[in-house]
């Protein structure tokens, strides 16, 4: 379920004339490209926010740096030492002695100010509050108490889990910036109007933040530097993941900002026959190529796809796609893919030409290992759902080749799979036997795989991996559920009924000839080719005795949670769905009993939890 974020009005007279907020909601999504945008914060290398991980106090000033009107005044580099720990060599100089200038910070009695420490809560609380424009006569009460009276009663506390005395984490950094900047200031105005953007009726639109400042489409016809574009100190996005200018190519749709200095980047494409148009030829706004339908983006793919433009139904072309479509169309024979994958469907369908013949079109369908589906066609029949294939497109005909497969074992760092080194550029695709599941590095983090963990690799010319097919590694294309009823028949014909709940439904697998030898309680359900391979019970983690939005913890071990864990309070074989901050805000309420499908170095996660309320 989507988080919400909400502003609600509030008066507290405690605290004096604090300023209402505005009545909205916003997706969590939204939230983080609104920072990202902003450049208040930004990912790795991978596209990777690392929302689990601690910031430091120098991490934070630099975040409120670029969150305030000083974000387009920040020198190359600083010639200032504002703290003894801070020398004018240290990377954060610059935005320290902003802050420091501006108020918002002070060091340590010892001149230091320990900028690779962890930050607090409420040390972000009160540089936050200074950015509001509150001051020290405006709090009743000592230090933090205080300040965070305030922080609650303005709402900057929406989604923010951190508590008094604990450490920050990304993701509650992203969320409490957030807040400020749609909350309005002392003096009773939205913060963000201060940056110059324009808020109306309250809320930020984020699509009108980007689209206000956006430049594009544009097709790379040779490379990004053809086009004028000023790209000194800009940030890439390619296909939704950080990347960089080099890793721009041909045929590549870029869209840019100047004002925000970001290039976003796709390189996605469908080849295929023109299979159809809607609402006509004349004037065309969405058609289908090799069984899928597309809209038409821009003016010039309009006109390339209309009656009067070059490509005409039954043609075999390439589109280039950008972010809402289509952009431009250009031959199959100038454009070639090379893709490596796994075939996840193969379909026969009919369709007319443009003289109203009908032909018939076998298309495959691959999830490749750069995270994206390419649809082709073929005419052979030896292909089969879970092949493992790489695929090229040239000449107006399609090549698949079936691959063996290609795997490496060892221990997985942020660094290096096994002995060999992790390119800047990753693609980590998780695959079940029928699904599949793009993957970021940091899940893979600490695993250990064996010659089974993975299917296939590639590398680059300076032998680093750039992208890798798992086996189910992760074990997240499993599904989870609490098996709460089972009958198995051992008579002359194995039969068996399972029934499972599984996110608020209920579920019943019927089996011939086969039984699964399980008991009742939490369950995995493990898929091969379409259909269940097995099914198994889940380990309890036994003696909880800490819980945080994250993880569980017992005496001997911490485990983290899946991203889609399975909350329940049970009570008289009922189970009411629960949150986990409902847990992590009434922990002493709760007997805990949490279940995991794995150890740890095999990407174990706690996929269940069920609470008993305490008598």
């Amino acid at each position: 379920m989507k988080k919400i974020y909400k502003i609600c009005i509030l008066c507290v007279c405690m605290v004096g004339a604090l300023s209402c907020n505005v009545c909205f909601a916003v997706n969590e999504s939204e939230v983080i490209e609104t920072v990202k945008i902003l450049g208040i914060m930004n990912g790795d290398e991978n596209g990777n926010m690392n929302l689990t991980s601690n910031v430091t106090r120098a991490e934070f000033v630099k975040m409120v740096v670029c969150a305030s009107k000083y974000k387009d005044s920040i020198p190359e580099q600083s010639y200032y030492s504002p703290f003894n720990d801070v020398t004018y060599k240290h990377w954060s100089a610059k935005y320290v002695q902003i802050a420091v200038e501006a108020g918002w910070i002070s060091g340590y009695g010892d001149g230091t100010f320990r900028p690779d420490n962890n930050i607090t809560l409420e040390e972000c609380v009160s540089i936050v509050l200074k950015l509001l424009g509150y001051t020290a006569s405006d709090y009743v009460g000592v230090y933090p108490y205080a300040q965070l009276t305030i922080y609650r009663a303005i709402d900057l506390d929406e989604n923010v889990l951190t508590l008094q005395g604990q450490n920050m984490l990304r993701k509650d950094c992203i969320n409490l910036i957030y807040n400020m900047l749609i909350s309005k200031n002392k003096n009773g105005q939205i913060y963000l109007t201060n940056l110059g953007y324009t808020v109306n009726n309250g809320t930020v639109n984020l699509n009108d933040l980007i689209n206000s400042n956006l430049k594009g489409p544009y097709v790379v016809s040779t490379s990004i530097y053809d086009l004028g574009i000023n790209i000194n100190g800009v940030t890439v996005e390619k296909n939704g993941n950080g990347s960089s200018i080099s890793n721009i190519n041909k045929y590549d749709v870029i869209y840019y900002s100047e004002v925000l200095k970001k290039i976003w980047v796709y390189s996605n494409s469908v080849s295929g026959t023109y299979q159809s148009v809607i609402p006509s030829v004349n004037s065309p706004t969405s058609v289908k190529i090799a069984g899928v339908t597309y809209n038409i983006e821009s003016s010039q793919a309009s006109y390339q796809l209309s009656i009067n433009g070059k490509y005409k139904l039954g043609d075999k072309i390439t589109a280039l796609l950008g972010r809402e479509g289509i952009v431009s169309v250009i031959s199959v024979d100038d454009y070639v893919i090379n893709k490596i994958g796994v075939i996840t469907n193969i379909a026969n369908v009919t369709y007319q030409d443009e003289l109203g013949n009908d032909y018939t079109v076998k298309t495959i369908t691959i999830f490749a290992l750069d995270g994206k589906e390419y649809k082709v066609e073929t005419d052979k029949n030896y292909y089969d759902q879970g092949d493992l294939v790489k695929i090229s497109y040239a000449s107006s005909k399609s090549n698949i080749n079936i691959l063996s497969k290609k795997t490496i074992s060892g221990k997985v760092t942020d660094k290096k799979i096994g002995t060999y080194k992790i390119a800047d550029e990753i693609s980590i695709i998780d695959y079940n036997g029928s699904n599949c599941k793009e993957v970021f590095l940091s899940r893979i983090i600490g695993m250990t795989f064996n010659n089974n963990s993975v299917i296939y690799y590639e590398l680059n010319s300076n032998n680093e991996i750039t992208s890798i097919l798992l086996n189910n590694a992760t074990g997240d294309l499993n599904t989870y559920g609490i098996l709460t009823n089972l009958t198995e028949s051992n008579g002359n014909t194995l039969k068996g009924s399972y029934t499972y709940y599984s996110n608020e439904k209920s579920n019943i697998i019927t089996t011939n000839n086969i039984l699964y030898n399980v008991k009742k309680g939490p369950i995995m359900i493990i898929y091969d080719d379409g259909a269940i391979d097995t099914i198994k019970n889940l380990t309890e983690l036994k003696n909880i005795n800490e819980i945080t939005p994250l993880s569980l913890s017992n005496a001997a071990i911490t485990m983290s949670l899946s991203d889609d864990i399975q909350i329940y309070l049970e009570a008289d074989d009922e189970y009411t769905k629960l949150t986990i901050n409902d847990l992590v805000n009434n922990f002493e309420n709760y007997l805990l009993k949490a279940y995991y499908d794995d150890i740890l170095v095999n990407g174990g996660r706690i996929r269940i939890i069920i609470a008993y309320e305490k008598n």
